[in-house]
């Protein structure tokens, strides 16, 4: 199963593609973290290990705020 072998290809890794970060590791952790949060992807470990210290990057986190910040202004707009 495609799963098995992604988790074989993450077990005791930081990054997917080598000894760095790269747009990789943002595409996948992003698609990840999207499947276990809806409930296609079953959780596992070796995603969570991965995808935790990814999605509190901080540059990660600013995207976030600025996600949240933008959806509030579309709020107040629509009402």
């Amino acid at each position: 199963m495609v799963l098995d072998t992604l988790v074989g290809a993450l077990r005791g890794r930081r990054y997917i593609a080598g000894d760095r970060f790269s747009a990789a590791d943002v595409y996948l952790a992003s698609h990840l973290q999207w499947g276990m949060m809806v409930g296609v992807i079953e959780k596992r470990p070796e995603f969570e290990a991965y995808c935790a210290p990814l999605v509190t990057r901080p540059a990660a986190l600013r995207a976030d705020a600025e996600v949240k910040k933008l959806q509030s202004q579309k709020a107040w707009s629509a009402a």
